[in-house]
Formats: structure tokens, sequence, C-alpha cells
């Protein structure tokens, strides 16, 4: 159970809780030593307030974040039209569906049953089956 606080070091764009209540994901923006932005996400363990690990290589901000209901895949969505998604068991990422430019993801969700995976974005929202989406 989430108590307290969990320090995330800035504002965070997006925050997702695992539905156990042990992991805090969250989006982050900062300037690196050479003021170039790093847009990640950056998962936490609520008990402790350690970073387990940091996914990278978004281009733009990230607003939408979200586990499946086991608590083994995360998504995330940006605005410039990607949706990526990890296994968090082993820090892989498992695909990157890719929309156009002009689709600018603002959230995702997964199914109670952990089927399908629905995303919003600028100019539709729509609902996948997660094993087409992750080749399964």
């Amino acid at each position: 159970m989430l108590k307290g606080r969990v320090e995330v070091g800035n504002s965070p764009n997006s925050l997702a809780l695992s539905s156990d209540g042990k992991f805090l994901a969250y989006a982050s923006e900062k300037p690196d030593s050479n003021n170039k932005e790093v847009i990640e996400v950056i998962l936490v363990d609520v008990e402790t307030g350690e970073t387990i690990t940091r996914f990278d290589g978004f281009s733009k901000s990230l607003y939408a974040l979200a586990f499946d209901p086991s608590d083994t895949i995360l998504a995330a969505g940006s605005v410039d039209g990607s949706v990526r998604f990890w296994e968090l068991d082993n820090e892989y990422r498992l695909t990157r569906l890719k929309f156009n430019n002009r689709e600018r993801v603002w959230s995702i969700a997964f199914s109670p049953t952990r089927d399908e995976v629905l995303i919003g974005a600028d100019h539709f929202t729509a609902v996948f089956p997660l094993s087409d989406i992750l080749g399964r």
C-alpha cells in the first residue's frame, strides 16, 4: 500500500501505480549536462523509494503510462505519436507502435482481462488486441 511520499525529483508529466502498489512509473523530462532534453520513464520501488530502472529513447514528451493488470508490462505513450511496451521482468522493450506524427498519444489503458489495450490520441480512440501488438 502506498504510504507517505515518493520523491520523483521534478514535475512528472504522467504517473502510473502498479495494481499491487509496489511500483510507481513516472515520465520525466530534464536537461542533461549538455542541456539536451532527456525524456524517460523511471520505475521506482514504492517501499524503498529506489529507482529500479529507466526507459529512454523518447523524442518528445510522455503523457500516458499504464501497467497491465498483471504488472508485467508497462506502456508509455508520447506526443510523437508512439506507444512503447516493456516487459518488466527483464526490462526488455517488447515493441513500439507508431502512428503518424499528428497523432499525439494522450492516454493508455489495459482491459482488466489483459486481452486489449486502449489508446487515446488526438484524432482517434481505439482498442487493440494485445496479442496482435506483442505478436503473441
